[in-house]
């Protein structure tokens, strides 16, 4: 069996972003969604400032590479919204790996890539797994709810929270299949380097904007907190969100790797969104309390990961 060039660089984005998506779930125990976002993007511009003034390569703006940039803040901020009304990260996370469709079939109109019937019902498979994660959510037994609320009240809040966590993921979903877009048209034009500047500086811009009207509220709290089992993660705070900065830069660096070489980018984002689903969420059972998952939400990041083995292999 011939191993398409996309995969490799593609292992490596998910298992940077299977890193990122539970230690941000952590972070947000100590720092604001507001600083997480607005920081993610200005970190990654400045490393890329530091590294290419040493290669002596000069920055220039694309218009693409700004709006897929765009799409990512949205993106970040729809995802970490979403991490706030679960008990694990792994479930929104698989909610949001829904854009493997849109993202297939707009490289099939836009890019002229060829169409794959297996390889469409691979991520059809990505999605159907996704969509019963996001479901069982609505029924999870955890809540914020004070002990003296009654049950109905108790059962009203877990359906609000799966509620809202759904729409925020999907939402995130969306944005993240039109950063796919302009990433692959900003790839095929600059360098990847010349890509990621671009692509960090659309994003810093758009959070900084952005968040301003998100969290308006300066004092607005998580829903749902899961402190680490760790006690030195917990005593230093700034471990997890050092580890939320590189992650998050490492996944956007391989990300363009596997976009520039994929015939469709939705092979390797589906292959990306299936493994990051899977490590994010053993990564945050092992790292966080209170983290739970039933049967049936198993079942649907697993049937997410079959999907992404079918798109791969045939």
């Amino acid at each position: 069996m011939k191993i398409e060039k996309w995969i490799f660089p593609t292992i490596l984005m998910t298992m940077a972003g299977g890193i990122y998506g539970a230690f941000l779930k952590t972070a947000q125990n100590f720092f604001s969604n507001e600083f997480i976002t607005d920081s993610l993007f200005i970190f990654g511009l400045l490393v890329l400032i530091i590294i290419n003034k040493e290669r002596g390569e000069k920055f220039g703006l694309e218009k693409f590479g700004l709006l897929a940039g765009i799409a990512m803040g949205i993106t970040q901020i729809f995802y970490t919204l979403s991490l706030g009304y679960t008990h694990n990260a792994g479930i929104p996370t698989a909610i949001t790996r829904t854009q493997v469709l849109p993202t297939y079939m707009l490289s099939i109109l836009l890019f002229n890539s060829k169409l794959n019937i297996k390889k469409l019902i691979g991520c059809l498979i990505v999605i159907g797994g996704a969509v019963l994660t996001g479901l069982e959510s609505t029924k999870s037994k955890e809540s914020m709810s004070s002990q003296k609320d009654n049950e109905k009240t108790k059962k009203n809040n877990i359906q609000n929270q799966g509620v809202l966590m759904i729409i925020t993921a999907t939402l995130a979903g969306l944005f993240s299949s039109a950063n796919d877009v302009f990433s692959k048209y900003s790839i095929d034009i600059v360098s990847n380097s010349q890509y990621l500047y671009n692509e960090f500086l659309g994003a810093a811009v758009s959070t900084i904007i952005l968040n301003r009207v998100f969290y308006s509220n300066k004092n607005q709290k998580l829903s749902i907190k899961t402190m680490s089992r760790f006690k030195i993660i917990n005593d230093y705070p700034a471990i997890s969100y050092s580890i939320v900065l590189l992650s998050n830069f490492f996944t956007l660096y391989f990300v363009g790797k596997a976009f520039k070489l994929a015939d469709n980018i939705a092979y390797p984002r589906a292959v990306f969104e299936a493994g990051m689903v899977l490590l994010t969420t053993i990564i945050d059972l092992v790292l966080n309390k209170n983290t739970q998952l039933n049967s049936k939400e198993w079942i649907g990041i697993i049937i997410t990961c079959i999907g992404a083995i079918i798109t791969v292999l045939l």
